[in-house]
């Protein structure tokens, strides 16, 4: 952020009330609710010690590039730094929240929304629980949704390189969620809204490809090394896809090795817990393929479903509370109200999201113009609804998303506002 930032920061008491306040409800949640990692959680964990000591990066003992390296390359940095222990890494993600909530405020500062809606985003971000309750979870939601807070700050700067750093971001964010290797298409098509200029997005859409290309080339040239084979990040594209786009797909994870006749099921290990990856990576996508191509209007009806798991379905932060030290479970009564909780504060801003779109899509049409916020956000969200469609659908998948829920249904409440009182609101004044 810049200078005037940081004295606007330095000089509001009710910026760090709300920052205090962020630490101290997740400092409390990560001592009183233990969570341990599991699941993929566990790998990156054990992926980030398997490097610290000299293994290189091993799931389950096998040199592997199954799970991105982004996530574990991160807790390798901070186990090195403060010790191998999972409290770091929590602690890590109480200080990356507090980088999000400066993002938030900078990025609405940025596009127009005045004073108070940004203290109010800043505010319900602070104490939102599925924002707390995930920073004692060792996964990839927070700092990712940092890397794309950082991503959209970068993009409404007036840096002058800023395509540049923008490619770096990417990369980054690319090397803990693969998707992300196709974000600058996003931009390409942000920018042919925006600006009217084909040449200018062509050229954007060069220079982030081209420096997201510099960044992860060394692990692509790592598992190439290991391998044998162009892979750019990751080996779990096909088993992903293979897992929601199957004759038994629900929409939801399952495991491609227990669906009945699973082709798959030849490349499992006898003796331990993993298999061939390079092997379930190529089958799994061509059976996926196969089955869309030969089966559209079922891709169709599961892809529906996918969306409803991530967008319709509230995250009750499952990964945050069904895992505790020393095998211990919270109380039923207490995760009934966190249910309540989660599922009131998800209806609620789900359905101002909803009035959010339709109103900005509609002005879209009408008019030929918005606010380049909301154009962001609509292709944010159309962006993640694709991801969503094609492979798979889960609660969790939503995080990322929640800071610009936030700033959409405060656009909503403060057009609203200004309706009534008249006037425009202050980022449509911009």
């Amino acid at each position: 952020m810049d200078v005037m930032a940081l004295k606007y920061l330095k000089n509001n008491k009710t910026i760090i009330a709300i920052l205090l306040a962020a630490v101290a409800l997740r400092i409390l949640w990560m001592v009183f609710i233990p969570t341990v990692p599991v699941s993929d959680f566990l790998l990156y964990h054990k992926g980030a010690l398997s490097i610290l000591s000299g293994k290189g990066y091993r799931i389950y003992g096998y040199l592997s590039a199954y799970e991105p390296i982004g996530y574990s390359a991160f807790l390798v940095t901070i186990y090195f730094l403060f010790g191998s222990s999972i409290i770091a890494a929590k602690i890590a993600n109480i200080v990356l929240s507090v980088v999000n909530i400066l993002l938030i405020m900078a990025i609405m500062k940025q596009t127009g929304f005045n004073k108070k809606v940004i203290l109010l985003a800043a505010a319900l971000f602070s104490v939102m629980p599925i924002q707390i309750m995930y920073t004692s979870v060792v996964s990839t939601e927070v700092l990712f949704t940092t890397s794309l807070l950082l991503i959209t700050y970068v993009l409404f700067s007036n840096l002058k390189y800023k395509d540049i750093l923008l490619g770096a971001i990417i990369g980054i964010a690319a090397l803990i969620k693969p998707y992300m290797m196709i974000f600058q298409f996003l931009i390409f098509v942000y920018y042919i809204f925006t600006e009217f200029n084909l040449k200018l997005a062509l050229k954007s859409l060069m220079l982030i490809t081209v420096m997201m290309a510099i960044v992860i080339a060394p692990w692509t040239i790592r598992n190439y090394t290991i391998f044998h084979k162009f892979i750019p990040i990751s080996t779990n594209g096909g088993y992903n896809l293979y897992v929601n786009n199957n004759p038994y797909a629900t929409g939801a994870w399952q495991d491609p090795f227990k669906i009945p006749n699973s082709p798959l099921k030849i490349y499992k290990h006898k003796n331990d817990e993993f298999w061939n990856e390079v092997k379930v990576d190529e089958e799994g996508k061509k059976l996926a393929y196969n089955w869309i191509l030969h089966n559209p209007v079922d891709f169709v009806k599961v892809g529906f479903k996918k969306l409803a798991n991530v967008f319709v379905v509230p995250d009750n932060a499952f990964w945050a509370t069904g895992y505790l030290k020393d095998q211990k479970h919270l109380p039923q009564s207490v995760y009934s109200v966190i249910n309540i909780i989660t599922l009131i504060i998800h209806m609620v801003f789900s359905i101002a999201v909803l009035i959010y779109l339709l109103d900005r899509i509609s002005t879209l049409f009408r008019e030929h113009k918005l606010g380049k916020i909301h154009i962001f956000i609509i292709l944010l969200m159309a962006f993640y609804a694709a991801i969503s469609f094609i492979f798979e659908g889960q609660p969790r998948y939503l995080f990322p998303l929640w800071s610009y829920y936030i700033m959409a249904a405060l656009a909503v409440a403060e057009s609203v506002i200004k309706k009534y009182r008249g006037g425009k609101a202050s980022y449509e004044r911009s």
